[in-house]
């Protein structure tokens, strides 16, 4: 099964034309990017400590851990942020932050609070 992109027929997410600095550079901000960018397609289940995809079709388990891989596209999506910053100091620390975002460690913790923050419950669609 292949995660939902939401808004398929556009080339980026909605979320990625955000205005620039709109999340906070933290690890919590990534989270809401990540929600932001699958608004529509991921759900969580805090009972089983599990997420949905939406597969165009129904809502499926995700037992090949495809939110990690949304969370990398979440993440690399940051330097498109910082490239359509204006002010100079903002861009370079949108920047800096995309870079120490990429480090791979840091990629499952996010879509966890993810699961915890944004994403609400089970059966609260974003």
């Amino acid at each position: 099964m292949t995660a939902p992109k939401p808004g398929k027929d556009a080339e980026e997410p909605a979320a990625v034309n955000a205005l620039p600095g709109a999340f906070p550079c933290t690890d919590l901000g990534n989270a809401e990017r990540l929600v932001a960018r699958n608004r529509g397609g991921i759900r969580f289940c805090p009972q089983r400590r599990k997420w949905m995809l939406w597969d165009n079709t129904r809502w499926a388990w995700d037992e090949r851990n495809e939110i990690i891989h949304l969370a990398k596209e979440a993440v690399r999506a940051i330097h498109k942020e910082a490239g359509a910053c204006h002010d100079d100091q903002l861009r370079a620390a949108i920047a800096k932050h995309a870079r120490d975002s990429e480090k791979a460690a840091r990629a499952y913790p996010r879509a966890r609070i993810a699961g915890s923050h944004g994403a609400g419950g089970f059966g609260a669609a974003l």
